[in-house]
């Protein structure tokens, strides 16, 4: 037996485990009634907009560039991928540069008061959802006609509720992509209780990063090379387009609004600006 195990598995039933951590909130197919929380580490924006490199050697990475201005090992070699296709125009290395190229996802705390699926009902600890850009503008567009009309939807006493429809994503059976989303237009409290529940809810909200953190550099430029070159041991960007079975690197993400055609043309359309085909 190694006690350095014993000692790990005690760790992670004290302290918990991120991995493991409920701190995310899927919606499944049918009709839920959410309430977006108040961010309490940025009160004046409850929506984080996050930018991820998906699927690279089957994990997600947040992009330094997109997030913070700082270098991308990601980035860095999606231009190297443009220069090969620029100078190759082999489609492969186009798909390889869309591919890696990071994609947005917005996450927002909310709770949930009403679901077809009762097991979301009742949980007084705010849990980030994640949208997709189709859904985000939806939900600002309607955030804007509600404050047309003097409402905040996040108001702790007097915000909105939004109705939330999901079904299933193309054929695929445990996919779901939000349908129709609007505001419930009757004001209400955020929870019941008074003041002492609404700012447990609030409180209970953790940093978005201590779920999504940024990876080392290194851990990145590994990634990558372990992606595109599986069969390599050793890292080389002169192995830049040695082979040529990308694949695809478009991984799963971890929300249930996971509309992948909206990111797709969203990339397209980057994609043929970038050409001057737009």
């Amino acid at each position: 037996m190694d006690i350095n195990k014993i000692r790990a598995a005690l760790n992670t039933m004290q302290n918990g485990d991120k991995s493991l951590r409920n701190d995310l909130v899927k919606l499944p197919k049918g009709e839920h009634t959410i309430r977006f929380v108040p961010y309490k580490f940025n009160r004046e924006m409850p929506f984080q907009e996050l930018w991820f490199h998906y699927g690279i050697n089957k994990q997600n990475f947040l992009c330094p560039k997109r997030m913070k201005g700082e270098d991308c090992p990601m980035c860095d070699f999606a231009g190297e991928l443009w220069d090969k296709f620029k100078l190759t125009n082999d489609e492969d290395y186009k798909k390889a540069f869309k591919d890696l190229m990071p994609k947005q996802k917005i996450y927002a705390p909310v709770i949930v008061k009403k679901s077809s699926d009762e097991t979301l009902v009742n949980v007084t600890t705010a849990r980030f959802w994640g949208l997709a850009t189709k859904t985000y503008e939806e939900v600002l567009q309607e955030i804007i006609t509600a404050d047309a009309e003097g409402i905040d939807v996040t108001d702790v006493d007097k915000g909105l509720d939004f109705n939330v429809r999901m079904d299933n994503f193309l054929d695929l059976k445990n996919r779901f992509a939000v349908k129709s989303i609007k505001t419930v237009r009757n004001p209400s409290p955020l929870v019941e209780g008074g003041k002492k529940a609404v700012d447990a809810v609030i409180d209970s909200c953790i940093d978005i990063y201590s779920i999504f953190e940024f990876k080392a550099l290194t851990e990145m430029e590994e990634a990558v090379e372990k992606h595109y070159n599986p069969s390599t041991k050793t890292s080389s960007v002169d192995s830049v387009g040695t082979t040529k079975s990308y694949g695809s690197s478009r991984g799963q993400d971890d929300s249930d609004d996971a509309d992948d055609r909206d990111i797709a043309s969203e990339i397209d359309a980057k994609f043929d600006k970038l050409t001057g085909k737009a």
